[in-house]
């Protein structure tokens, strides 16, 4: 009998350690993913204006796009081949600059 209770004291700490280690388990994800909602929440204002920011250069893209197509079918045949690589040369370089900004903005986040 004693080697009964033994054996079932020995049972039920095997089983205690097996629930503790479960515990400690998840008490350790908690305190992860408690870490991840803080990170998160000190980059929201970051987020939030990095978002508005792509946001304006994107329209400032489509702006200078419909500009530049307008100019197209403005000028009709008349239109120099010399204007028209201007404003396609414009159109590049706005665009460059866009998305530097937009790249910068990006690097910020990440």
């Amino acid at each position: 009998m004693a080697n009964e209770t033994i054996d079932a004291e020995m049972e039920a700490m095997l089983l205690m350690e097996g629930e503790d280690k479960t515990i400690a388990d998840l008490q350790a994800q908690v305190a992860n993913l408690t870490s991840q909602v803080r990170q998160l929440s000190e980059k929201q204002p970051q987020v939030s204006s990095s978002l508005f920011k792509v946001a304006e250069q994107v329209s400032k893209l489509r702006d200078e796009a419909n500009c530049l197509v307008k100019g197209r079918k403005r000028g009709g045949p008349k239109k120099s081949p010399s204007k028209d690589f201007d404003r396609t040369e414009e159109f590049h370089s706005a665009a460059i600059n866009i998305c530097n900004v937009i790249e910068e903005e990006l690097d910020k986040l990440l």
